[in-house]
């Protein structure tokens, strides 16, 4: 009994101090030695990403058990992921799991919902909540996913809200602030945990206060295309160049630093009166650097699907095979191989037949398809050489013939989603009948990430540690420029823009080799781009391209070898257009 006690007030001590997200528990057996919870940083499902999710786990028998967390959209079909927690006996233990959300792409309305589920023992109803979308959000008059931290949210959440939504309360002809508060001393300390976010607005308080391995996590969300907003209360002089001394090496404009792909935006304050119409005008119309609004276009027309071709199927063999197993299923087994007195063959030779017709069948997909599969993929690499960081955007498509298995490792922490390309076997995320189930547990992807004879697409996030950079050394007198890379690809062409701008371009740029560069003009750069990214380019990659596009201090290379950087997925897609290409800003030399 005081054992049991102890235990108890222990968990106590354990969940207590959780943030002020929502909290969800299965149901447990009475009299169960355990406490068990799943905390959610989010209050509410964003449209697209993975939803930080926290399980803790009080152990209080004698023995050690294990328990399963399952999250995602568990029926139906739809993105779901699963991990295990072991607790030693009479202790205690957390595991953090990144949830994938299920985006519907092609629906005017939409909703979210995010599934929780934990089994093992003493659980006994395994569904322990649901992680719901907030307001109608109709695609049309919603807005991204917003997350605001406490500090300001108790100021001016609410006063949001109606500026948002106009003043007239929630009907469908209104605008949708779509969002979370959120309780920055326990936001997520990976990168992963902000990809279901379009904005995150904190007070300068929050953003100084956090950890180096948090604040470095927004960072690198903030380079895959993120946008940080920080009100700084009464600063004086360069309030971005104060708040983000980190990125001081990248482009500057007046209140924001460029970082990666994103933006980083100090806006001033008096600390007390939320500048209400400031906030509302950049939620309104600095939403384009999400993602929801740009998934619902790879269905369009798109290069890489183009090349990579539809699925053809040969009417005229199918047919004979129709027609050839019909008779034999039918006359010839009937009247012949099972004739008269011989009726009782229709035992065997019934079932040998359908099997003949099966592997007839299959024999006729691999020789029409063959096995494994062919694809195309354009993987943009951008450097971050202050921050150390590389992040990797992969848009790719692959055709499949007959798969002898479907399951691939998980190499690194990424974000990875199917596209909705609008064709054969692809999963219409649209429509209440989900096509596919895409799984993982952190170790291996299984179920429709690939399937057999289809034409699918992905689209692929990471963020990876190096010290790569490419050095620029500017001409001395009259002499050229000249450029050192230390990039592990060696590189078939480089652009580099000076101020002015000024072009220069260099060709076959090894790894470690200094070279000389010669002059080109902005057409020879913008041809290059339009021939090397923007035709083969989705959306997303338009996203992470475009704004970047010709600026001073900025590289734009296309590597030798694109398998070096690439996320790998399935080892039997031949992957036969290959492209990687390299963008960033370089270190200058003096």
């Amino acid at each position: 009994m005081i054992r049991t006690l102890l235990c108890s007030l222990l968990a106590v001590g354990l969940l207590l101090p959780l943030y002020g997200g929502t909290t969800y528990s299965p149901g447990l057996e009475t009299g169960a030695n355990f406490n068990i919870e799943v905390r959610s940083w989010l209050e509410t499902c964003p449209q697209y990403g993975l939803v930080p999710l926290e399980l803790r786990i009080r152990n209080g028998d004698s023995r050690p058990h294990t328990w399963t967390l399952r999250a995602g959209n568990l029926y139906g079909g739809g993105l779901s992921t699963e991990a295990k927690l072991t607790v030693e006996a009479e202790s205690s233990g957390r595991l953090m799991v990144y949830a994938p959300v299920t985006p519907q792409t092609d629906n005017a309305y939409y909703y979210g919902n995010l599934g929780i589920t934990v089994e093992g023992p003493g659980v006994n109803r395994p569904q322990a909540g649901n992680l719901h979308t907030q307001g109608s959000a109709y695609r049309s008059s919603s807005t991204e996913f917003i997350a605001m931290g406490k500090k300001l949210s108790i100021k001016g959440w609410s006063g949001l809200r109606g500026k948002i939504t106009g003043g007239s309360g929630s009907s469908s002809s209104s605008n949708e602030l779509i969002g979370s508060e959120v309780d920055v001393k326990d936001a997520p300390d990976d990168w992963r945990g902000y990809t279901g976010l379009a904005h995150l607005w904190l007070d300068a308080g929050e953003w100084q206060g956090l950890d180096a391995k948090t604040k470095g996590a927004v960072l690198d969300w903030v380079s895959l295309g993120g946008r940080l907003y920080v009100l700084n209360a009464g600063s004086g002089g360069d309030s971005v160049k104060e708040l983000f001394p980190m990125v001081s090496g990248a482009e500057h404009r007046p209140g924001k630093i460029r970082h990666g792909a994103g933006w980083l935006e100090a806006l001033v304050w008096d600390g007390n009166t939320f500048p209400l119409d400031e906030v509302a005008k950049r939620v309104k119309n600095g939403g384009d650097l999400g993602a929801w609004g740009r998934l619902d276009d790879y269905d369009q027309k798109w290069s890489l699907k183009e090349k990579v071709g539809k699925l053809t199927l040969k009417s005229g063999l199918i047919f004979t095979f129709i027609l050839t197993f019909g008779v034999l299923i039918g006359p010839v087994n009937l009247f012949w191989l099972a004739g008269g007195r011989r009726r009782h063959r229709l035992f065997w030779t019934t079932p040998a037949i359908a099997l003949a017709g099966s592997a007839l069948l299959v024999a006729l997909m691999v020789l029409q398809d063959g096995t494994g599969g062919s694809g195309v993929r354009l993987v943009l690499a951008t450097l971050i050489p202050e921050q150390k960081r590389m992040t990797i955007l992969q848009e790719q498509v692959a055709r499949t013939g007959v798969l002898m298995g479907s399951t691939f490792p998980v190499t690194e922490q990424v974000w990875m989603m199917p596209l909705d390309i609008d064709d054969e076997r692809v999963p219409n995320f649209g429509t209440s009948n989900r096509e596919g189930t895409f799984a993982d547990n952190g170790e291996s992807r299984w179920g429709d990430w690939f399937a057999s004879r289809s034409v699918q697409g992905q689209l692929i996030q990471s963020v990876r540690p190096t010290r790569a950079a490419v050095e620029f050394k500017p001409a001395a007198g009259d002499g050229a420029p000249e450029v050192l890379s230390s990039l592990e690809v060696p590189l078939k062409k480089i652009f580099l823009v000076e101020e002015g701008p000024r072009y220069w371009v260099a060709d076959d740029l090894g790894t470690g080799e200094k070279k000389v560069l010669r002059a080109a003009t902005e057409q020879d750069f913008r041809s290059w781009v339009r021939e090397k990214v923007e035709e083969d380019g989705g959306p997303i990659a338009e996203q992470v391209l475009g704004p970047a596009k010709g600026l001073a201090g900025r590289l734009y290379a296309e590597a030798a070898d694109a398998e070096k950087l690439a996320v790998p997925t399935l080892s039997s897609i031949n992957w036969k257009d290959d492209r990687l290409i390299i963008l960033g800003t370089y270190v200058k030399k003096l």
